[in-house]
């Protein structure tokens, strides 16, 4: 009789675990070739401009242009308008605009989570709008703009089981779409052609393991659509922690932000890895 439940107890479990989906990581579509990575200043995220990019940090906004000259600084994104925030993540840019996800994070999650808009010359701020409640969004790690379909893509670093679409010339919001297998935080995202590419830190830097890019192709409703990695960042020297990402207005290049040097386990600073003094942020760049 205890065999026999034994069996029976195995056999369910090996059920239940069948069910649970975990995003494959042996079958890695490596599409991107590395070129070479720049130091930055700001360890968020990063958008791609038609001469340089931008570079977001935990409050703080710096443009370069294509000689990695620092041409424009916001130090002070959000503190007139939204004081109590803390998080500034990944940025994209459209007609002129930088769309990024500012909120107070807090034990993992997102409080008065608002899309901002940034003049993308100056990076002073012109507008906002709230997430909406009915989104059942639980923080607000990147914002990603479809220059053809007027389109605003949020992700959650939290959940990712999820992306959000909001219109983005009046912030409306149209609906979520699912992802499974999810994703295991997610950082930030860009357009790439007719998809989307994600950014998981979804490595373990303790034991050599790179973080992630995924592709996903979106669609009407809410879905689910199945993510396929098309990039591991083995080429960085510790993984640390992965960010924010841009494709090149030409599409040849991916820029993926990323951090070495700090431990961080749950969103939270956890000291450095030996051998370290410092954080070092960097812009990895790849070729198609």
């Amino acid at each position: 009789m205890l065999r026999s439940y034994l069996t029976l107890l195995t056999l369910l479990m090996a059920s239940l675990l069948s069910g649970c989906r975990q995003p494959d990581f042996d079958k890695v579509q490596q599409q991107w070739a590395f070129r070479h990575r720049v130091e930055v200043v700001g360890r968020q995220g990063v958008a791609c401009l038609k001469a340089g990019v931008i570079v977001s940090s935990n409050r703080l906004m710096v443009r370069y242009n294509r000689d990695g000259e620092e041409v424009a600084r916001n130090a002070s994104p959000f503190s007139d308008w939204l004081p109590k925030a803390n998080h500034l993540g990944d940025i994209d840019v459209l007609d002129g605009v930088v769309y990024g996800g500012v909120e107070r994070f807090k034990d993992g999650r997102g409080q008065n989570m608002h899309v901002a808009r940034y003049d993308a010359d100056t990076l002073r701020y012109k507008s906002s709008f709230p997430v909406a409640p009915e989104s059942g969004q639980k923080e607000l790690s990147g914002v990603a703009a479809d220059p053809v379909k007027d389109l605003l893509w949020l992700s959650d670093w939290s959940d990712g089981a999820w992306l959000y679409r909001y219109q983005a010339s009046t912030g409306a919001y149209l609906g979520k779409m699912g992802l499974a297998p999810a994703l295991v935080g997610v950082q930030g995202l860009t357009i790439d052609r007719d998809g989307l590419l994600l950014a998981a830190d979804d490595g373990d830097a303790d034991h050599h393991q790179p973080d992630h890019v995924w592709r996903v192709s979106p669609r009407a409703g809410e879905g689910p659509v199945k993510p396929t990695s098309i990039l591991a960042l083995t080429d960085v020297v510790r993984s640390g922690e992965i960010e924010g990402l841009c494709v090149t207005r030409d599409g040849a290049q991916l820029v993926v932000a990323h951090n070495r040097g700090t431990r961080i386990v749950g969103g939270k600073f956890k000291g450095l890895y030996p051998g370290y003094s410092r954080e070092f942020s960097e812009l990895h760049v790849y070729r198609r």
